[in-house]
């Protein structure tokens, strides 16, 4: 969907298609991720909670981490991903990919990982783990300066300075805004 949201924003004269941004929270921060990942037009993403299958990579998605474990997220959403998926429950380790590598996809494009700290299915630990990841393709690239981590407070829904957050993001990702995001 939004590739094609993205074709026609491309025919209109008034929008400049090298700064496509593109948002998304709880299941549509996992969509944004996707999104961002197979479409090389969006030059920037901000994924916000999405958690599990999210910035939260599934091996770092169990009971010790957050109450939004791998099983739970796949049991509880068997419409959001593949059947074949469940196999892996129990058996995480022996995933051939995970969000970060999704992630790494972005690269070397802008991405902020956003997660809440007091959010009951957060797992800010793991996004912690994905940005350590991606951080290394970001780094490969000489690209460090486009990855950005937030990890704020208050719970699964956000507030307007959130978006006032992800807004200047954008905005220092196409060079408007001279203040780096504080990972």
């Amino acid at each position: 969907g939004a590739s094609r949201v993205i074709d026609y924003l491309y025919t209109l004269p008034e929008v400049n298609i090298d700064q496509i941004a593109l948002t998304g929270h709880s299941r549509n921060g996992k969509q944004s991720l996707m999104a961002a990942a197979f479409d090389d037009r969006i030059k920037a993403v901000v994924s916000s909670s999405g958690g599990t299958g999210g910035e939260s990579t599934f091996r770092w998605s169990d009971d010790r981490f957050t109450p939004g474990s791998f099983d739970r997220m796949i049991y509880g959403n068997p419409d959001w991903f593949c059947e074949r998926l469940s196999w892996f429950i129990g058996r995480e380790q022996k995933l051939p990919v995970d969000q970060n590598s999704l992630m790494a996809l972005v690269a070397p494009r802008s991405l902020m990982m956003v997660s809440a700290i007091t959010e009951y299915e957060g797992n800010p630990w793991g996004v912690e783990q994905s940005y350590q990841s991606v951080k290394e393709v970001y780094h490969f690239l000489h690209a460090e300066s486009a990855l950005a981590i937030l990890l704020r407070h208050g719970r699964h829904q956000h507030a307007r300075r959130d978006i006032e957050r992800y807004i200047d993001f954008f905005d220092y990702s196409f060079n408007r805004y001279s203040i780096a995001p504080d990972n």
